[in-house]
């Protein structure tokens, strides 16, 4: 059965009662805007179990994890066209 997609708003009021800490909600809405609760979902699964986060988890550290991981793909994506070039 298909879930029905959730707003912002009520995203961020599911992950905060599933004991997420959000510091800066205003953040949170925009960056679940560019970004999807579903691509964020697998960089959380580390820090939850049963849909439930483990205490001080915050919204804030995951994202830092999410944005590292950008980089490091950034990074890995700009070696890649050097090589492709000098092939």
């Amino acid at each position: 059965m298909k879930k029905p997609a959730l707003k912002i708003k009520k995203q961020i009021k599911l992950l905060e009662s599933r004991n997420l800490t959000i510091k800066d909600k205003v953040k949170a809405k925009q960056i679940l805007l560019h970004n999807n609760y579903y691509r964020l979902s697998g960089y959380w699964r580390k820090y939850s179990k049963f849909d439930w986060f483990e205490n001080n988890t915050t919204f804030e550290q995951i994202i830092d994890i999410y944005e590292r991981d950008a980089s490091l793909a950034n990074l890995l994506l700009k070696g890649i066209r050097i090589f492709e070039i000098c092939f």
